[in-house]
């Protein structure tokens, strides 16, 4: 009996908390034309100068499904990074992406969080292509 009380309240542990909780209800994705090394010193209000392409929601919770916080006491490794903002609660936020190993900084929280394993290759991909579109189609201003 115990063992079936361990199980289904772990099951709804997962389920309940298998997502991020900063990304849950993150919508209205834009990936902006942006890729140097000032990255994190951009402002919000400064982006609306920037081109951006709209990443596609349900991918993005598709991906944002399997993140993971990192330990807040290891510094990450940055080589390059592209900048993102999504909307939730009313609230835009910024984020930066790495342009290797899935990792994400959610400057309103101030945490890092990554990219399930098993899907890093697929993230990357999808973000490249998005930020190549940003040159390719029409920019958004």
């Amino acid at each position: 009996m115990k063992f079936i009380l361990l199980f289904i309240s772990l099951f709804f542990h997962f389920i309940l908390l298998g997502q991020v909780g900063s990304f849950n209800n993150a919508k209205d994705w834009k990936l902006y034309d942006i890729a140097d090394e000032n990255v994190f010193q951009y402002r919000l209000d400064t982006l609306k100068n920037f081109s951006y392409q709209l990443l596609s929601g349900d991918t993005m919770r598709s991906f944002m499904g399997d993140l993971s916080e990192l330990p807040s006491n290891r510094p990450q490794v940055w080589m390059g990074a592209y900048v993102a903002t999504f909307e939730s609660g009313g609230v835009t936020r910024k984020i930066e992406i790495s342009h290797y190993g899935g990792i994400l900084y959610d400057e309103s929280s101030k945490k890092h969080y990554k990219i399930a394993e098993k899907r890093i290759q697929e993230w990357l991909s999808y973000i490249r292509k998005s930020f190549m579109n940003i040159h390719m189609e029409p920019a958004i201003k």
